[in-house]
């Protein structure tokens, strides 16, 4: 048994489907101070099913982080361009979220069909695109 200072024990405040959302959040909180970490961003898309990355902060250090990440979230368009979503292709916002779907396979198909595909889809537009492609499914109402 270690005799760790109390408080340096790491602890997870967030789960995040997505690694740039859970480094968008750890920018969040070192701009507030606060040292934070991401783990399983790469196994989270390994297997080919979402287990998603994991924000830990100290201990010590999780009240100021829960207060500091009930504030205004980061804008897509604040995140360095390594960490952000793909811009629209249609007007070019940078305001994008990301979701995994899992396509049905067609009765004909004869080549690999992926486990899951990434669907973008634009805030300011209503576009939805397909992550390896610029299939539009449709603008939302």
């Amino acid at each position: 048994m270690t005799n760790k200072p109390q408080g340096d024990e790491l602890i997870t405040i967030g789960r995040y489907f997505s690694p740039a959302e859970a480094h968008a959040h750890r920018l969040a909180l070192e701009e507030a101070g606060i040292d934070a970490c991401v783990l399983d961003e790469e196994a989270g898309s390994m297997y080919g099913v979402g287990i998603g990355a994991r924000l830990q902060v100290r201990a010590v250090d999780r009240d100021a982080a829960l207060r500091a990440l009930q504030g205004q979230s980061i804008p897509a368009s604040m995140l360095p361009d390594e960490l952000a979503e793909p811009p629209c292709p249609v007007c070019a916002s940078r305001e994008v979220t990301q979701a995994a779907e899992i396509p049905e396979v067609p009765a004909n198909s004869v080549k690999e069909w992926p486990s899951r595909v990434w669907r973008y889809q634009c805030a300011a537009c209503g576009h939805s695109w397909f992550a390896d492609d610029d299939t539009t499914l449709g603008k939302s109402s």
